[in-house]
């Protein structure tokens, strides 16, 4: 029911700052802020249905998604 495309931003390469958006019980353990190593060229550009978006950064609106209880996409590594 999402959607995925090229980033508009271009390529998202090396160490990046990832920020969270929401709580969310994988992701409350970590500070508000950290860093990750991060490459790749598309995007989740619409959210599907019931999807919550958790974390971002400059290069990526959705670097963390969580899709269902238990079923999390991330776009770093």
């Amino acid at each position: 029911g999402g959607e995925v495309r090229r980033n508009p931003r271009g390529r998202e390469m090396g160490t990046v700052t990832i920020r969270k958006t929401a709580s969310d019980p994988l992701f409350d353990p970590l500070p508000d802020a950290f860093h990750a190593n991060a490459t790749h060229v598309d995007t989740v550009s619409v959210l599907p249905k019931g999807a919550v978006k958790l974390a971002e950064s400059d290069g990526d609106e959705h670097h963390a998604v969580r899709f269902a209880d238990g079923v999390y996409g991330v776009q770093f590594h």
